[in-house]
């Protein structure tokens, strides 16, 4: 009895377990790795000296930031479970450190030169410059020495302002906000950089204001933006709270538009759901706004079609640049857009005005015609119209001729 009651607990404890676990994974608040970075990519050890690698795991707040190490040859340089290389104290050569992400398996790489005698650093820099960060946010320092092959990696950190921002081993933490400078010394040679640190209030909230739903570049039927190539609109963006002292950073799909520190966008190459982003740029993983929207190529013709649902007689549906329309009659037409992926809607650009002319209106892709009702003579024309559709910034014209008899509604005895 004693061992089935401990087999129970066993069973209900996993269970708990397995259920735990699941939760984590799949839950709604389970945020995924999209990349991981290595403060060096390359570095040169004297044999039998170390040298600490930092990895910063994106975004800012995955779930999961545990990290692996590995060393694609041990016996030249290893590496521990903290990152730290140590080189061989009898093999020059080298070899190449990988951290790998536990959630994802996302990598970066630094490559690691084992060498017999010390190279002296000549030069140091840091990187970003300038670098914000929010209040009880942190962010680590990229330092690069020169040469490339410089052996002394030592160097000493500080903050001009602790009650500002704090730096240990090129981690900053900004701790109120303001403006302060991090420095950085090397030990081999007393070269020294500095960096600009802003601390913010940051946003909690971004928000992208799309166009207005009735604005030409939305398609209410599969409720999606479009812009054709070339063309350019402006982001508007709204942060909260208002006392915030942060600042927005654009990025997105730049292989498919150019996007301005203003956030204006310029579509550059036809695809379909591209994204443009409005960051904090003190937060920039977790407060953030996305518009997404689809680039089409840009119309190269437009042709018109007698809808011949509004016709008493099958017409020609060959596409033509000049229609004929009878003395009072109303006739529909119908136009499709070409290449077919292009924005398919149509809009009246310009027509023709005055006493006796044919009038126009464009409801959805249907181009209506209405023409006087009088004055048309017997052999024909005696008023000719014309009417200008643009789609997508591509513009053509078409000609209407008023005719006695109505071509499309022919009588017993009309001459069409």
């Amino acid at each position: 009895m004693k061992k089935i009651l401990i087999l129970c607990v066993a069973v209900l404890v996993g269970l708990l377990a397995f259920s735990a676990c699941k939760k984590v994974d799949t839950g709604g608040d389970f945020v995924a790795v999209t990349g991981v970075t290595l403060d060096q990519e390359e570095i040169s050890l004297v044999k039998g000296d170390s040298y600490t690698l930092h990895a910063t795991v994106s975004p800012s707040n995955a779930t999961k930031k545990g990290v692996e190490w590995s060393s694609s040859n041990s016996s030249i340089a290893s590496v521990d479970a903290n990152g730290t290389v140590t080189a061989s104290s009898s093999k020059t050569g080298t070899a190449t450190i990988t951290v790998t992400t536990k959630n994802g398996g996302k990598t970066a790489q630094c490559k690691v030169e084992v060498v017999n005698e010390v190279v002296h650093v000549t030069g140091v820099s840091l990187s970003p410059d300038p670098l914000t960060i929010k209040v009880g946010g942190e962010q680590y320092l990229f330092v690069t020495f020169s040469p490339a092959g410089a052996t002394n990696h030592k160097v000493t950190w500080s903050s001009d302002d602790n009650t500002i921002a704090t730096v240990k081993d090129g981690l900053v933490k900004g701790v109120a906000r303001g403006e302060t400078f991090v420095r950085v010394e090397t030990e081999d040679g007393g070269h020294k950089a500095s960096v600009k640190v802003k601390v913010v209030q940051a946003f909690t909230k971004v928000t992208i204001t799309a166009p207005n739903t009735s604005d030409t570049h939305y398609d209410a039927s599969s409720k999606k933006y479009y812009y054709t190539v070339g063309e350019s609109f402006q982001l508007e963006v709204s942060t909260e709270p208002a006392e915030a002292d942060d600042e927005i950073e654009f990025d997105g799909y730049t292989d498919y538009c150019n996007i301005e520190a203003s956030g204006k966008v310029t579509a550059t190459k036809k695809t379909t759901k591209c994204q443009v982003v409005a960051r904090s740029k003190a937060d920039p993983d977790n407060v953030k706004a996305v518009f997404v929207f689809d680039i089409l190529p840009l119309p190269e013709s437009i042709r018109l079609f007698p809808d011949q649902s509004s016709c008493s007689v099958t017409v020609n549906s060959t596409p033509r640049m000049t229609e004929c329309i009878g003395l009072g009659a109303t006739q529909v037409f119908t136009f499709d857009i070409l290449p077919k992926d292009a924005v398919q809607t149509a809009s009246l650009k310009s027509q023709t005005s005055g006493t006796g002319k044919v009038s126009f209106s464009v409801e959805g892709n249907k181009l209506i015609a209405k023409a006087p009702a009088s004055g048309a003579s017997d052999q024909g024309t005696s008023k000719i119209s014309k009417v200008v559709l643009e789609a997508g910034g591509f513009t053509q014209e078409f000609t209407f001729k008023v005719t006695k008899f109505d071509p499309y509604q022919p009588k017993v005895g009309d001459v069409i």
